[in-house]
């Protein structure tokens, strides 16, 4: 992995190639332009681009020699789990070992999701397959690594906290920094969405921000002035001197996501404000200079920077160049192959005699590594890895510690709970806070039935709330025990929920402000078995399975839609006459007559598992509707989140013969919507996790990544805590806004082309919370109002829809789909028009 974009988002759109072409539509392209056309952008290292055509191809033709292509890309955009999923689908199949090279990726994928045998296995069949020296070093010191690191924990004292949406904007933030005011300085491209480009919107470039203290985090960053970001230039890399009256920060160029030019700059604080940015002499060169670093060596200043230049020993390598006052440096030197790799070394950070960087040359728990290294006044010690928190199985980096090592911040692309990405869970870098606790809290929970007996199977969910707001939470799942150690730090408030399908769930608000020394609360939550919610459903009336999904592009039946498919298996044995229709639909990418097929093997997968288990073959019925019944928005040519088009991939059943109706279980069949987000199953890949990064499960595994077992210091009664609320009330089902239209159907009659009528839906909220619209969306033709402040229950709001009709002819029905926090979240209120010449 070439460490020279890290300060860039992996996915970053070409800003200087194609620019043009990709904004403009393609006119009816063959399959050999999209094919030849994603080649190019591959080369030009436009992963993003590249993906969605080397995808709309794969849906197109079904070439099985376009699954290399899907595989690497996805590995390279840090999106490993579908890129797994890519991978395995061709190498199960390549006995005769012709992706070599595939192997040790794919090795890696397994590892950062926490498959660390099967990743072992693959490496070594790669190392005795391979001729590519390098690739081959770089297996043997992952192997190395797992060995390094196997039985570290991360300590109990440890918190590492993901920042607020105000500082993490989802896509890259990174290079965190305290700055002579208090402020927090920071790199971001400041947006939610994925980067794209159209011929009416310019490139976006990464920018300084700078965010202001607020209590325990920071408030909303604002960019900083021209001065110091450039136009046309990323800027970023922040980094100030011990006296914080010097920041140095860099000004790069890139194309696709290739760093070709970066140079480091240094601005003076003068008391309120930054001076004229002056470029470093000596320090910068024909090379890539980057993630500077002030620090001390042979009792003279000096900055440590990463670069690419002549003379190292690969990938980037850390220098330093003695300062000669003002803005010149001496000739950079070479730190040696004590710290730098024929792997990267990058994002150094110098701190009393000790430097700390990132590598993924040395062995580490998978991609880039926190590593320290020791200066005696001769020589670097052997660099030690950090170990679990500051690290994980992905890219950590920029760490940045105040004095004495107990606070900082680290950058990160681990996944975690409540992480706004726009892709992936994996994609994007954020900033996390360090936080090393001198007082040691922990909760102790223990989950029972209503007869006292050990309730397994729950999920806990813990949640950091500040001015009545969640800001942070953590949840997990413990199939194999009925008991959580939860580490909780001091001064703050927390939520703690247990859950559990088909029960009520428990809950208890618990404050450790005013702790003095290290403190154990237990409490047992007893969980009251809900009465079952018994559902008449009638022939011919369609039954969404609410957790069978599917992966893109795939008909393979998720795990966790088994439950659903057994549920359905035990109704057919119950009813032993009905016979149903098992239909299955897609989304609306790829071609119609492509997501018609794989609708159908989609229908058959799951008969066939049905099948398995016993059913006569006669009595189901398999059907494909392909993107013929869309549930929402996401039509032909509307951009959506993943999480919208997996809404349309769907399975239902319909009895079709045999009962006229039929009882069913609801909560059996329900959507698992109110789970606590993102929970972790026992058995589950390592889940690096947010305010806390660490949860343990008694009488669970604990070889579960940032899952593990925590010594218990001292207990004391949970009432007795300073400000504790003990039982608070916690709902036991969510509860929804509800819009109900005064009319939603309008028919504007005839109008001509010169026309723009409008007209206003009017409706009341007529649900139990407070109506908040997200968005509203129609055609191109429509444009749309709503009211966007916060609707009470019985307040009422509108839609006011303005129809174009020049670019129409004879009837239009037009449909407009209002997202909000409904159930279901998407309602649709109706017009039509007929146009005339």
């Amino acid at each position: 992995m070439r460490m020279i974009y890290k300060f860039l988002p992996f996915f970053t759109a070409a800003l200087l190639f194609q620019l043009t072409l990709l904004a403009q539509p393609l006119s009816e392209p063959t399959y050999e332009m999209n094919l030849e056309f994603a080649h190019e952008l591959k080369a030009n290292h436009d992963y993003f681009n590249a993906l969605d055509f080397f995808q709309e191809c794969f849906r197109e033709s079904r070439d099985q020699e376009l699954l290399p292509y899907l595989a690497k890309l996805t590995y390279l955009l840090r999106d490993y789990e579908r890129a797994e999923r890519w991978y395995a689908r061709y190498l199960a199949r390549d006995e005769e070992k012709v992706f070599v090279e595939d192997r040790f990726y794919y090795a890696r994928t397994l590892r950062k999701l926490g498959n660390e045998e099967e990743a072992a296995e693959m490496f070594r069949e790669f190392l005795t397959l391979s001729d590519d020296e390098d690739l081959k070093r770089r297996a043997e010191v992952e192997l190395l690594g797992m060995e390094v690191v196997r039985g570290m924990e991360q300590p109990e004292d440890l918190f590492v906290t993901a920042l607020g949406e105000g500082i993490n904007s989802g896509l890259t933030d990174l290079s965190p920094a305290v700055g002579p005011d208090d402020n927090l300085y920071y790199a971001t491209f400041n947006r939610r969405s994925r980067i794209t480009y159209t011929e009416d919107e310019q490139p976006h470039f990464l920018r300084i921000y700078s965010a202001p203290p607020d209590e325990d985090s920071w408030g909303q960053g604002e960019r900083m002035r021209h001065r110091i970001n450039r136009e046309n230039y990323h800027t970023g890399n922040v980094a100030f001197s011990r006296d914080k009256r010097t920041m140095f920060f860099t000004r790069s160029q890139i194309q696709g996501d290739l760093l070709i030019e970066s140079e480091i700059f240094m601005s003076t604080w003068d008391g309120s404000d930054w001076g004229a940015p002056q470029r470093l002499e000596g320090v910068n060169g024909d090379w890539i200079a980057t993630h500077p670093a002030p620090g001390e060596l042979f009792g003279n200043p000096v900055l440590f920077f990463a670069s690419d230049m002549d003379g190292g020993r690969g990938g980037k390598d850390i220098y330093y160049a003695t300062h000669r006052g003002g803005n010149t440096y001496g000739t950079p030197v070479n730190l040696g192959p004590v710290i730098n790799t024929p792997g990267d070394e990058v994002t150094p950070f110098y701190l009393d005699g000790k430097l700390f960087f990132s590598s993924d040359g040395h062995a580490g728990m998978g991609g880039l590594d926190v590593f320290e290294s020791s200066w005696d006044g001769t020589r670097w010690s052997e660099p030690s890895n950090m170990g679990p928190g500051i690290n994980s199985p992905f890219d950590d980096m920029y760490i940045r510690l105040d004095e004495g090592e107990r606070s900082g911040f680290v950058v990160s692309n681990r996944p975690y709970e409540r992480k706004r990405s726009s892709r992936s869970p994996s994609c994007c870098d954020d900033i996390f806070r360090i936080q090393v606790e001198d007082v040691k809290v922990n909760y102790l929970a223990t989950v029972l039935d209503e007869n006292n007996q050990p309730l397994l199977g729950s999920s806990i969910l813990v949640q950091e709330i500040r001015r009545g707001e969640v800001v942070n939470e953590i949840g997990a799942t413990n199939e194999v025990g009925n008991t959580y150690n939860v580490p909780l730090q001091p001064e703050r408030t927390y939520r703690i929920i247990i859950e559990r399908d088909d029960y009520h769930s428990d809950s208890v608000s618990i404050n450790t402000v005013g702790l003095a020394e290290n403190t154990t609360f237990e409490r047992e939550f007893f969980l009251l078995e809900r009465d079952p919610v018994i559902e008449v459903i009638a022939i011919n009336e369609a039954i969404r399975l609410g957790n069978i999904y599917y992966d893109f592009d795939d008909d393979r039946i998720l795990p966790e839609a088994e439950n659903d498919l057994n549920y359905l298996y035990d109704l057919m044995v119950e009813y032993g006459d009905m016979v149903i229709e098992l239909s299955s639909h897609t989304d609306s990418r790829g071609n119609d007559a492509y997501n018609m097929d794989l609708s159908q093997r989609r229908a058959n997968s799951a008969k066939r598992y049905l099948i398995n288990k016993g059913i006569d073959p006669s009595r189901i019925k398999a059907v494909g509707y392909g993107e013929t019944r869309i549930l929402n928005h996401c039509h032909n040519n509307v951009e959506c989140t993943e999480e919208e088009h997996r809404l349309n991939r769907r399975t239902e059943f319909t009895i079709i013969e045999g009962p006229r109706t039929i009882e069913i279980r609801k909560q059996r069949i329900q959507a698992r919507d109110n789970a606590p987000q993102g929970s972790v199953p026992v058995k589950s890949a390592p889940s690096w996790h947010d305010f806390t990064s660490h949860l343990a499960l008694n009488n669970s595994p604990l070889d579960q990544g940032g899952l593990q077992s925590i010594v218990f210091v001292s207990s004391m009664p949970m009432d007795t805590v300073p400000g504790n609320s003990a039982g608070a009330d916690y709902e036991d089902e969510p509860k929804f806004a509800a819009i109900t239209f005064d009319k939603q159907f309008h028919d504007f009659g005839l109008i001509k082309k010169e026309d723009r009528p409008e007209h206003t839906f009017e409706f009341t909220n007529t649900g139990e919370v407070d109506l908040i619209i997200d968005f509203a969306t129609a055609c191109e033709c429509t444009e749309l109002e709503w009211t966007r402040s916060a609707i009470a229950p019985g307040e009422r709001g509108y839609i006011k829809a303005v129809f174009d009709p020049t670019k129409r002819s004879g009837e239009e029905e037009v449909t407009i789909d209002i997202i909000a926090n409904t159930n279901p979240m998407v309602r649709s209120a109706r017009f039509r028009v007929f146009i005339i010449d």
